[in-house]
């Protein structure tokens, strides 16, 4: 085949991207402000439960850490 043969394909390639990124768009939205909201919330609940979880896992790293030195 020629370039000029296979510069349809490019154009068509490049056509159905577009389209399928539209259709996406169209048919796939994201959350809701609702939902969104929903999702902040719970994760502001869950916050201060993974912090001390943190803290406790660094309390811990700490102390292993000071009993390797001894």
């Amino acid at each position: 085949m020629t370039a000029r043969a296979d510069h349809w394909a490019v154009w068509l390639t490049l056509l159905l991207c577009v389209l399928a990124f539209v259709l996406g768009v169209v048919f796939m939205p994201g959350p809701s402000d609702t939902e969104a909201a929903a999702d902040t919330a719970a994760d502001l609940q869950e916050a201060p439960q993974q912090a001390r979880a943190e803290v406790h896992q660094a309390q811990a790293l700490a102390m292993l850490a000071a009993s390797g030195h001894k």
